[in-house]
């Protein structure tokens, strides 16, 4: 809920471009996942990361990805005007 009322409320007139809040989203909710799940210290989970650190891992990639073609595809489409 903390990270759907920053993204309302501050970010929602800092977008530049589709896709910016979700990939924002994803980021955000990753590493607070990642850190919430490193306080919890919970036995489940294997190796040396918990089920939830293993999950939060790609959606931070994929929000960084987002990220990056986006900023190409605002770089594109201003050099092509």
């Amino acid at each position: 809920l903390a990270i759907a009322a920053f993204l309302w409320f501050y970010r929602r007139k800092r977008i530049r471009y589709e896709g910016q809040a979700t990939a924002t989203f994803l980021i955000a909710y990753g590493l607070l996942r990642f850190v919430i799940e490193i306080w919890r210290d919970d036995d489940r989970g294997g190796y040396w990361l918990s089920t939830s650190q293993w999950i939060s891992l790609p959606l931070i990639v994929l929000g960084i990805g987002l990220i990056i073609h986006g900023r190409k595809y605002i770089k594109n489409a201003s050099e092509s005007a």
